[in-house]
């Protein structure tokens, strides 16, 4: 599973960069909460410098457990705060962005086995700081919060009594991410 979601994203880091040769990656630290509860991450960003658009892949394991979200902002604010020095500046963003998760679960509870998936989608809105130095390195800080919908999986809820579920089962919920993320990029 680690290498077709290595492989994804190098082939869209392939494609990036051969067709439109200006292309910056990196990796990209997440820690945050919400509805779901709070974790981390560490993930993948391409940032394409021809177009203020960024992509995010996120991969995240646990024990029983696998994820993998992919986001897709547009900073329609890039303004630069100051100058550091003649090779070096700091720059502030706001951007509008979507997002889109795919959640696995197993459970093992002595002879019952439970596999389902669930996935979830949202809009999020980036607002960060980053820098350049000598416009090859872009270390960044990001906060994304995040709102959206959850489609969830009647088999999450396997210990329940059926007839419980039929009545208060709900296939929909609403989510929100508040996503503090710390990373860098490498122009290519």
């Amino acid at each position: 599973m680690k290498r077709k979601v290595l492989g994804i994203a190098l082939s869209i880091t392939l494609f990036c960069s051969a067709s439109l040769s200006a292309v910056s990656i990196g990796p990209e630290l997440g820690l945050g909460g919400g509805t779901l509860g709070f974790g981390g991450s560490l993930g993948l960003s391409i940032k394409l410098d021809k177009t203020p658009v960024v992509f995010t892949i996120i991969p995240s394991f646990g024990y029983s457990w696998f994820s993998l979200g992919f986001a897709a902002d547009y900073w329609f604010l890039n303004q630069k705060i100051s100058d550091i020095n003649a090779d070096a500046s700091v720059n502030w963003y706001i951007g509008l962005g979507g997002m889109a998760a795919m959640h696995y679960w197993h459970y093992n509870y002595y002879t019952y086995r439970v596999n389902y998936v669930e996935g979830e989608i949202g809009v999020r809105i980036p607002i960060g700081v980053n820098f350049f130095v000598q416009k090859k390195f872009e270390p960044y800080i990001q906060l994304a919060p995040t709102f959206g919908m959850r489609i969830y999986n009647k088999k999450r809820y396997w210990y329940w009594d059926e007839q419980y579920l039929d009545k208060h089962y709900s296939p929909v919920g609403f989510i929100w991410h508040i996503p503090f993320s710390l990373g860098c990029r490498f122009k290519l």
